[in-house]
């Protein structure tokens, strides 16, 4: 016994490709990058909520509570995790992120410290 297959287009397939085509260009415009003035901002999120979004070239200090209490240092140009009340404090020896990019994480916390602004340099050129 063979079974005939019959594969139709259906109004409802247009549907589904229409809205994953939706989906997808949505997508693709969220993650473009953003038109900025040429400066360097800390973005600081916990949990994938953005807190503050500082700029680099000017002294700030901001406190992230939560599960503990981190604090985000902006001085000289660069931005760090000061201070941290996490248990192990891995984020405050993650040192002063200064270009785009950078990322620190207190993963106990969820908080995120991540550089954004002007373009990334390059990191490592293969041969």
């Amino acid at each position: 016994m063979k079974t005939k297959l019959s594969l139709k287009f259906k109004a409802r397939d247009a549907f589904v490709i229409a809205a994953a085509l939706l989906i997808a260009a949505a997508v693709f415009l969220l993650t473009l990058p953003k038109a900025n003035d040429g400066r360097l901002y800390a973005e600081i999120s916990r949990n994938g909520e953005v807190l503050a979004s500082l700029p680099l070239d000017a002294d700030a200090e901001y406190i992230v509570n939560g599960d503990y209490e981190n604090v985000v240092t902006i001085a000289d140009g660069s931005a760090f995790f000061s201070s941290a009340t996490c248990p192990n404090g891995d984020c405050v020896h993650a040192g002063r992120l200064t270009k785009a990019g950078q990322l620190a994480v207190c993963l106990p916390n969820g908080v995120t410290l991540r550089i954004v602004g002007a373009e990334a340099g390059v990191d490592a050129i293969a041969g």
